[in-house]
């Protein structure tokens, strides 16, 4: 059941295939051939594989990193600062 939820919810963001990649690239040939103005509008598309996951996994953990020295340096986050101020 859950499955076919979210299944159902990334139909939206799928991938396009070889076809509708080709025909989005014509359409859009043409109209610069014709003299309109374009806009290139990069698909939206949900992304995965282990790299990207990777990735978003390191790029966290190097937020959380900063944020914790910026927390040193500053004196801590705002519940210390409202305890200190009382």
């Amino acid at each position: 059941m859950q499955q076919q939820t979210y299944s159902r919810c990334f139909l939206k963001y799928m991938h396009e295939d070889k076809a509708a990649n080709k025909e989005r690239l014509l359409k859009r040939a043409q109209a610069e051939a014709e003299g309109k103005t374009v806009e290139v509008k990069k698909p939206i598309v949900m992304k995965y594989g282990l790299n990207h996951i990777t990735y978003l996994i390191e790029h966290i953990a190097n937020f959380n990193d900063k944020y914790e020295e910026n927390q040193k340096k500053w004196g801590g986050g705002i519940k210390e600062v409202a305890q200190r101020m009382t």
